[in-house]
């Protein structure tokens, strides 16, 4: 009897699909303990997130990074222009 083939995620595409998983999860738990958005844009965030999965996970960290480095980059241009 094969006993490893008869464990949960054994198998090559549930090593493929767990990382998107807990990318999904994370970006869930990640929206709603952001307290820089407003309400209305968690629950839009959350139904899209509910319903379209892993595309919408992708697309929630792809914002987060580009609105994280666009923040940083005006905070750098506002200590610049102050210390001048």
């Amino acid at each position: 009897m094969n006993v490893i083939g008869m464990l949960p995620l054994s198998g090559i595409p549930e090593i493929v699909i767990l990382p998107f998983f807990v990318a999904w999860v994370w970006a869930i738990v990640n929206c709603l303990r952001d307290s820089r958005k407003t309400g209305y844009e968690k629950a839009i965030w959350m139904v899209a997130l509910i319903l379209l999965n892993f595309a919408t996970a992708a697309l929630y960290w792809i914002v987060k990074l580009v609105s994280k480095k666009s923040s940083n980059h005006v905070l750098q241009s506002t200590e610049a222009s102050s210390a001048d």
